[in-house]
């Protein structure tokens, strides 16, 4: 995400109301693919742990981010802070967003 947040159509598409419309509909759709076990469908996706606590994510991921995942990146390995940085704006970005998923 962090690169593709680089390039300015991705950005326009991200701040989009397209962006919004998409990310319900893949929701809604994997509602109706995930039977069971889809409670989890319910939760607005800034809940997620990466993006609802990375403050915390950060200290505990930054070894390993730094050393193991360094090795898997090819190209410009962006600095851990502004990572965390674009993990933060994807927070902000996704809590605009009014999350009307219901699970049955």
């Amino acid at each position: 995400m962090y690169n593709l947040l680089l390039k300015k159509e991705f950005v326009d598409f991200f701040n989009s109301k397209e962006f919004e419309d998409m990310l319900i509909k893949v929701a809604r759709d994997d509602v109706r693919s995930y039977k069971n076990d889809n409670a989890w469908l319910a939760y607005h996706p800034s809940k997620a742990l990466i993006f609802s606590d990375s403050n915390k994510l950060l200290i505990e991921l930054k070894k390993a981010y730094k050393d193991e995942f360094q090795n898997l990146v090819y190209g410009k390995f962006p600095d851990e802070k502004e990572l965390f940085l674009t993990l933060n704006n994807i927070r902000n970005r996704l809590l605009t967003i009014k999350w009307d998923v219901e699970v049955k």
